[in-house]
């Protein structure tokens, strides 16, 4: 997608973070916004900053784990701007813990929210997006940890994974219908992500709980992929160029450079193996 301006954006976590950064730059490049987020105060307080600057917000408090919000998310926005030419669905908790005390209604939570969450997201908008004419773009926010691992994040490990095969498998099939598509793998982006997860877990989650030990064992592997903290503007500084030329990769660090590098030599020599 070329050009940007006048077109409309839709971004979900819009209310903050990388969500809200995204809103900026695509403001900057003259677009409509539509923005969701499941924290409806937060949300308003940012749509109004972009209001008080002239920019044409339309904000909508979502959770994007059901169904009927994301519907009613739809029809608010096709009566406000029309479907968006550039749909960002940015949404993820963290969960910090061991892989065998997860519960089954753990999972589905995080599951609902990272996998279907984005999922249904790009259903709910994709036919109307299809009916615009020229080119559209749609971004899937993954995380650094969707292409290397680490201990006590499992869950979310696996969800940002499944967010990499999906959009992979998703630009291959929209390239016939001029839609672009980009999955950002962001990480040590300094927001607020961590509190939030946690704050909305606790709600949701009676029994769940971030323990320390889990934190300790996570920072001390996190410290070896990437030790620089970017703001959310900074981290984002090449997404717009990304979109433009419809690279399928965005990735706000090159801390993680030695680990996925050795990632990939195993699976290469595993190859090399069967290959004999």
């Amino acid at each position: 997608m070329k050009n940007f301006d006048g077109k409309v954006a839709l971004i979900t976590g819009g209310a903050a973070g990388i969500g809200a950064a995204m809103a900026r730059l695509f403001a900057a490049e003259g677009m409509r916004l539509v923005l969701a987020d499941i924290n409806a105060q937060a949300l308003e307080l940012t749509a109004k900053e972009f209001r008080d600057q002239g920019v044409d917000v339309l904000a909508v408090p979502v959770d994007v784990s059901d169904r009927g919000q994301i519907d009613s998310l739809l029809a608010q926005t096709l009566a406000h701007c029309g479907a968006p030419h550039l749909l960002c669905s940015n949404v993820g908790l963290i969960m910090f813990d061991a892989l065998e005390n997860m519960t089954e209604q753990a999972w589905q939570r995080i599951w609902s929210i990272n996998v279907m969450g984005v999922i249904n997201i790009v259903n709910a908008f994709l036919p109307h997006m299809k009916q615009l004419e020229g080119e559209k773009h749609i971004t899937l926010t993954s995380s650094m940890y969707g292409f290397i691992s680490a201990p006590r994040m499992g869950a979310y490990v696996t969800s940002k994974y499944a967010i990499m095969g999906y959009g992979e498998t998703l630009k291959t099939e929209l390239e016939s219908d001029d839609i672009g598509v980009t999955i950002i793998f962001p990480t040590m982006v300094g927001t607020e992500h961590l509190k939030n997860s946690t704050d909305i877990l606790a709600s949701q989650l009676a029994d769940h709980g971030v323990k320390q030990s889990d934190l300790e064992a996570y920072i001390d592997v996190a410290a070896t992929h990437c030790q620089t903290t970017l703001p959310p503007d900074q981290a984002l500084r090449n997404l717009v160029d990304d979109i433009r030329h419809n690279r399928l990769y965005s990735v706000t660090h090159d801390g993680p450079t030695d680990t996925f590098s050795q990632r990939s030599t195993a699976i290469l020599k595993a190859i090399a193996r069967a290959d004999r």
